[in-house]
C-alpha cells in the first residue's frame, strides 16, 4: 500500500514536470496541451475509482506552487471539475469507446474552464488590488486548450486501446 502510495506520489509529480517542460518549451498553440488532465482522465478510465478527485487536488497542489494568478483558483476549479467528471463517466459516460472517452475529456475541459471563469471572476470582484480580466484572450486559450488536449488524448486513446486490452472493452465495471 506504501509503495504503491510512493510509486502514484512520485508519477505524479513527474507529470507535473513533464507539464511544466510542454507549457514553457513548445511554440504556441502547442504549449496549451494539459497533460496533467490527459494523465487523470486516463488515470480515471483505468482505475474507475473516486481517488481520481484526490490525485487532481495533488497535481493542481503542486501546479499552484508555481503562482500564475491568485492562490486557490485553479486547484478549486480543477478539483471540482474532475468530481464532475468522475460522476459524469459514472452515470453517463458506461461505455469505452474512444468517442465516449473523447467527449468525456471534453466535458472535463470545459467545466474545469467555465468554473475557472466563474472563480477567477469572484475573487477579482473580491480582491481590489485585481487587474482587469481579459476574457477574450482567456477563452481563445481554453478553446485551444480543449482542442489540443482532446486531439492529443484521442489520439492515445486510440493507440492504448490498439495494444491494451483494458481500455478495449465496450463496457465498463
Amino acid at each position: 500500500m506504501l509503495l504503491r502510495f510512493l510509486f502514484l506520489f512520485l508519477l505524479t509529480l513527474g507529470v507535473v514536470i513533464l507539464h511544466f517542460g510542454i507549457v514553457y518549451t513548445l511554440p504556441f498553440p502547442f504549449d496549451k496541451i494539459n497533460i496533467l488532465f490527459i494523465y487523470l482522465l486516463f488515470y480515471l478510465l483505468l482505475t474507475e475509482r473516486g481517488n481520481v478527485v484526490w490525485l487532481a487536488f495533488l497535481t493542481h497542489i503542486f501546479i499552484e506552487v508555481f503562482p500564475s494568478n491568485i492562490f486557490g483558483v485553479t486547484l478549486l476549479s480543477s478539483t471540482i471539475a474532475f468530481v464532475f467528471s468522475y460522476w459524469f463517466h459514472l452515470f453517463y459516460i458506461t461505455n469505452r469507446k474512444w468517442y465516449g472517452a473523447s467527449m468525456l475529456m471534453i466535458f472535463t475541459l470545459l467545466s474545469y474552464r467555465i468554473l475557472y471563469s466563474i472563480t477567477l471572476f469572484i475573487s477579482h470582484r473580491i480582491s481590489s488590488s485585481s487587474g482587469v480580466i481579459q476574457w477574450k484572450e482567456l477563452w481563445q486559450l481554453g478553446l485551444y486548450e480543449v482542442l489540443l488536449t482532446s486531439f492529443v488524448f484521442t489520439v492515445l486513446y486510440l493507440l492504448l486501446s490498439h495494444f491494451s486490452k483494458r481500455f478495449s472493452r465496450s463496457i465498463a465495471k
